[in-house]
């Protein structure tokens, strides 16, 4: 099986559609690096989150010639290098994936269509998520003709934690270096939802018009700017609502997902071996101190 017969499989056992019904965009599930790749025989798949210098090396160890990330991986929308011409980062990573004859194909909208999830269809990087914090037991299903069925997946703690021991949880089943959370950070929390990026506009008017609509008390969300999202959150709590919000950053969503993929990739992929390599949190924290 080539690498490109390996996608063609890959892009079929996601659903076709997104959440509003249009056809998925194939046109951000590109191939990043390595087309001349394409009909070269698959040997081994490594799945990652963002394809680091680091994720390279270790791809090359495990002897893998496909890589299938979430995320850009040259650092600019579009993953466009012609401006970057004897940068050392952008340098070096190409040299490893061309002496090493490895493709690099990203897989964003697809997974984002949904993955088979028994009989119904869920967002790959949300429910990578939910099982990689073992929180099945939280889901709670919403009517499938809603496309918020796809967009948010709703959750319900049942008053059993609140924000604080839920990012706490977060952070230590996922390895991070730390969260930011807004609002009614101790308050017991019920109705919750994991959304997509939360970065300006409409995206954020959605979240915001559900989280009132439904009473939704916490929303963890990849990323978030402070205008909207964020400041409706902490103006509500300062009228006494329980509003909160978990801010778990763009990559670390997208290592989530990946590390779920190989469990999925086995009955998308048969016959050949599908491995997860992280990169880690790519951020720091610094909580202040003495100067």
């Amino acid at each position: 099986m080539t690498n490109g017969e390996v996608i063609k499989i890959v892009k079929n056992y996601c659903r076709d559609t997104n959440e509003l019904g249009k056809p998925c965009n194939d046109a951000r599930d590109a191939v990043l690096y390595g087309e001349q790749h394409l009909n070269d025989e698959c040997k081994k798949i490594v799945c990652c989150g963002f394809c680091s210098i680091d994720v390279v090396k270790k791809a090359i160890e495990a002897g893998a010639n496909l890589i299938m990330c979430h995320e850009g991986m040259f650092y600019c929308h579009g993953d466009d290098t012609s401006w970057q011409v004897g940068y050392n980062a952008t340098e070096t990573k190409k040299k490893l994936l061309e002496d090493n004859h490895i493709l690099v194909w990203r897989n964003w909208e697809h997974l984002a269509c949904g993955i088979p999830v028994g009989d119904d269809y869920f967002d790959g990087a949300q429910y990578g998520i939910i099982k990689d914090l073992g929180w099945e037991k939280y889901l709670r299903r919403v009517d499938e003709n809603d496309h918020l069925q796809n967009y948010l997946i709703m959750l319900d703690f049942g008053k059993e934690k609140t924000t604080r021991q839920i990012a706490n949880e977060i952070v230590d089943k996922l390895g991070l270096n730390g969260l930011r959370i807004v609002g009614s950070v101790d308050e017991p929390v019920s109705k919750a939802a994991i959304s997509r990026h939360q970065i300006f506009g409409t995206i954020d008017s959605y979240v915001l018009t559900h989280m009132e609509e439904e009473e939704i008390e916490m929303v963890i969300a990849p990323e978030l700017v402070e205008y909207t999202l964020c400041s409706y959150v902490r103006e509500s709590t300062m009228i006494g609502r329980n509003r909160s919000l978990i801010n778990l950053g763009n990559f670390n969503e997208g290592e989530a997902a990946m590390k779920y993929a190989p469990v999925w990739m086995k009955e998308a992929v048969q016959g050949i071996e599908t491995v997860y390599i992280g990169s880690g949190d790519s951020v720091g924290c610094y909580l202040g101190g003495p100067k």
